[in-house]
């Protein structure tokens, strides 16, 4: 809670300017996926704002305490509908700063927008590439580790686990291109092999023919790049692979609705890493494997964590 306190106090009192600063009432977009296929993302999102409305609703000013209004609206998980989103809450609403958007492609698809407005956004999703290049991004901020962080961390893992080859599956989406760009890259600097890479859009229903022709190439270990429940996909399909791997990696997952769908058919298939395992020093090396349930937060987390029943 204190850091969504903290981002919106940033985005009223260094991204705002001066003469919006002073007023005593502003708002702030929200713009969140609360339907579709990222929803169990985005429900606790926006559920989050709403829970802490009173809270999160006065910052400090120049001239005194200043309300903040934080107006959320649903992107639907849907890239084109954030943007229009996005464009309604800056033109109609007037806020001064926005909180958008859930997943990366729609976080992407706003930048243009909010770089053309300069109102300040801080996204809730991963990819680096909606902050980087620093340059061409100097309205736009994000809260979670990049999916170049995590790449680091799981290949770092595969590696001390003597993995030499991994299958590769994620979603047919800018989140899913930059994981595989990102995992691509630190693959390579280990010595692992990607011996497939499939793609599926995360409404598809099934990934069955997926699965089939990357586990045909009998990795050791599979990486899923997947965000929110859609994410269990291919992991509902692991009872049923010809082999199976040593590990399966979760690239973005952290839902109590994943866990429970992807551990109800396959209890302890899938991992995913947290906070306490990402390589901010040498200290990665001493990641190591854990089990357990699922966690209240993710600061609770053993460093690898099972969805186990």
């Amino acid at each position: 809670m204190r850091r969504l306190w903290v981002i919106g106090a940033l985005l009223v009192l260094v991204g705002a300017p001066p003469s919006v600063a002073q007023q005593s009432v502003i708002k702030v977009g929200v713009v969140v996926d609360v339907t579709g296929g990222a929803s169990s993302l985005g429900v606790p999102e926006r559920n989050t704002v709403l829970l802490y409305q009173d809270e999160l609703g006065e910052v400090p000013g120049p001239n005194g305490p200043v309300r903040v209004e934080y107006v959320a609206t649903d992107g639907e998980s849907d890239p084109t509908k954030a943007v229009i989103a996005a464009k309604r809450l800056i033109d109609e609403d007037r806020v001064v700063a926005v909180v958008c958007c859930t997943t990366s492609p729609a976080s992407l698809a706003v930048i243009q927008t909010l770089q053309t407005n300069r109102v300040p956004n801080v996204s809730l999703a991963a990819a680096v590439t909606i902050i980087e290049p620093v340059d061409q991004r100097r309205w736009i901020f994000k809260t979670p580790q990049t999916d170049a962080l995590m790449a680091d961390a799981i290949v770092n893992h595969m590696k001390s686990t003597g993995v030499k080859t991994m299958g590769y599956i994620g979603f047919n989406d800018a989140y899913g291109e930059g994981w595989l760009n990102e995992i691509k890259r630190a693959t390579q600097a280990a010595g692992i092999k990607i011996t497939a890479e499939e793609k599926y859009n995360s409404a598809d229903p099934s990934v069955t023919g997926q699965v089939l022709k990357f586990m045909a190439s009998n990795p050791d270990a599979v990486l899923i790049a997947g965000a929110g429940t859609p994410a269990a996909c291919p992991c509902t399909r692991a009872t049923a692979w010809p082999t199976r791997p040593s590990w399966i990696w979760v690239g973005q997952a952290w839902t109590e609705r994943y866990c429970h769908r992807a551990r109800s058919s396959s209890p302890s298939c899938c991992r995913i890493p947290t906070s306490r395992n990402l390589p901010y020093s040498a200290t990665s090396n001493a990641m190591r494997a854990g089990t357990g349930k699922v966690p209240a937060t993710p600061s609770a987390a053993t460093p690898w964590t099972r969805c186990s029943s």
